[in-house]
């Protein structure tokens, strides 16, 4: 295959494009702590986005498969989700607010569907290894802050948070960079497999540091999931020795003891649950309201700390149903593809979070591109082992095909 020394612009503006929104949502806990202007943060946000956006739709009508994507039953399940979502808006005590956020997730969805939909596979894993590449590097660069300059880089109880605005966005966002690192160590060239191990070792003390449970729960799932879809036999027995010896030396540690054994285990969670539940029962079909849950004086300004308890609480049971036939069709698509390790840590760590509708948050980005690229492993469900990508298909990308 002929080598060409430069990227079809297009795809330089995209990937440029998704590591300019996933450093602006990093950066948010440095905007706040210098006293930048939250409106004009989320301004920068929405401009690129806007961007990526039209650049999607308008090179998919340009390549003739507007209408394709636009039949894609994938699609329509992001239609009606976005649709059920905008009903409990309108229908909600903070319509204003609720309808913004709606436009949000349908610009957002927007740059998924398309972007992702014209793109090929070997493409996908070089922009999804951007993303990866880009929340590892603030993942690093938060350790660095903590043991250089600690009053900037740790926050309450003695967590790690560098520029994320609370620790438990930077365990999500460790966790995720560690898995991500890990598979792309698997699909890509030998000469590239050392490089994104030690990246992924390097995320490691961010990732503890961050005192994140669910996230380190979710990391080493996800990496059991890799290691046994590579059939990397020694390195899973490895994981699972250094997790047992890191669970006998929480339990031996008082203050983990004392946690395991009141009532704060779990952080409050039992007791959010249950008043989102109380607020559901007041609007069980439709909801109270997309995205108004911490805008209501009964969560005390706290997230669900659920993503499919948030999800119904806020869209109803209909919008739920919708909710969990997008999620379902993704893993259906994706089946046993080589982003499965990484797409179940996304879900893993929404059990304990509810951070993927919350677009201006570090993660919610990722995590849906991490389950979109998964899931255009359409058609494949059974390939287990991938086909190397070398170095020399990379840099050909889009220039072979415009």
């Amino acid at each position: 295959m002929t080598r060409v020394s430069h990227l079809h612009p297009w795809t330089l503006t995209w990937r440029i494009g998704l590591v300019v929104i996933v450093s602006l949502t990093s950066l948010g806990g440095m905007a706040v702590l210098l006293g930048l202007p939250q409106l004009a943060w989320q301004g920068l946000l929405f401009a690129a986005a806007c961007v990526l956006a039209a650049g999607a739709v308008v090179l998919t009508v340009r390549r003739g498969r507007f209408w394709e994507l636009m039949r894609d039953r994938l699609t329509w399940i992001v239609g009606v989700f976005v649709v059920l979502a905008g009903l409990s808006g309108a229908l909600s005590r903070h319509v204003p607010n609720a309808l913004a956020q709606v436009a949000v997730l349908a610009l957002m969805m927007c740059v998924l569907v398309f972007g992702t939909g014209i793109r090929r596979r070997e493409e996908l894993v070089v922009d999804l290894a951007f993303i990866v590449g880009t929340l590892a590097a603030f993942s690093i660069a938060a350790a660095l802050l903590g043991l250089l300059v600690p009053p900037v880089g740790i926050g309450p109880y003695g967590r790690l948070v560098g520029t994320f605005s609370n620790a438990n966005y930077l365990g999500m966002v460790s966790a995720f960079a560690i898995v991500g690192s890990a598979t792309i160590a698997w699909l890509g060239a030998r000469s590239m497999r050392a490089g994104w191990a030690a990246i992924a070792l390097l995320v490691v003390p961010s990732l503890v540091w961050s005192g994140s449970r669910g996230a380190m729960i979710a990391a080493a799932v996800g990496l059991a999931v890799v290691f046994v879809l590579a059939r990397w036999w020694w390195v899973l027995v490895a994981e699972g020795v250094l997790a047992a010896a890191a669970l006998a030396v929480a339990l031996l540690t008082p203050t983990f003891a004392e946690r395991l054994a009141g009532s704060d285990f779990t952080s409050g969670r039992w007791a959010l649950y249950g008043e989102a539940l109380e607020l559901w029962a007041q609007s069980p079909l439709v909801g109270i309201g997309y995205r108004t849950l911490e805008l209501t004086a009964d969560t005390r300004g706290f997230s669900a700390h659920n993503l499919p308890l948030a999800v119904l609480v806020e869209t109803g049971i209909l919008g739920f149903l919708a909710f969990a036939a997008l999620i379902a069709m993704i893993f259906w698509r994706g089946g046993i593809g080589p982003w499965l390790g990484l797409a179940i840590t996304v879900l893993v760590i929404e059990q304990t979070e509810s951070s993927m509708l919350g677009w201006a948050g570090p993660t919610a980005f990722a995590f849906w591109f991490a389950l979109f690229v998964h899931g255009a492993n359409r058609g494949r469900r059974a390939q287990t082992t991938p086909a190397r990508i070398p170095r020399e298909r990379r840099k050909t990308t889009d220039a072979a095909t415009e």
